[in-house]
């Protein structure tokens, strides 16, 4: 059992609702339409989450971060372990993240792919 799970019509709510603020964004500022989505492995995924907790006993879950990839301008995201930190989830000073994942096919697809 896990928290936070939604239903595919509110996932392609949330992605309605994103739509026009990716809109200005890349059209106004790029010029170009940007990605909309990353897919991670599975395994990396896995890796990921066993590796940080090996390596910081105290994580408590991971923040995923928006970033943009310096080649092409794409966005993209990134994901870096937390701790509990005087009852806030604060990023593990020095840890490791990942950012495997590979954009949208093709990059600016709204949900569902």
């Amino acid at each position: 059992m896990y928290n936070g799970k939604i239903s595919p019509t509110q996932a392609s709510a949330l992605d309605t609702a994103f739509d026009s603020r990716h809109s200005v964004i890349s059209l106004q500022i790029t010029g170009t339409p940007d990605n909309r989505s990353v897919w991670f492995d599975l395994d990396d995924l896995k890796g990921f989450i066993d590796d940080a907790q090996k390596e910081h006993g105290n994580m408590n879950g991971v923040r995923v971060y928006l970033g943009a990839k310096s080649d092409r301008g794409l966005s993209t995201v990134f994901m870096v372990p937390t701790e509990s930190s005087n009852g806030n989830n604060k990023d593990i000073p020095g840890a490791d993240g990942l950012n495997s994942g590979e954009p949208g096919h093709p990059p600016n697809a709204n949900y569902p792919q």
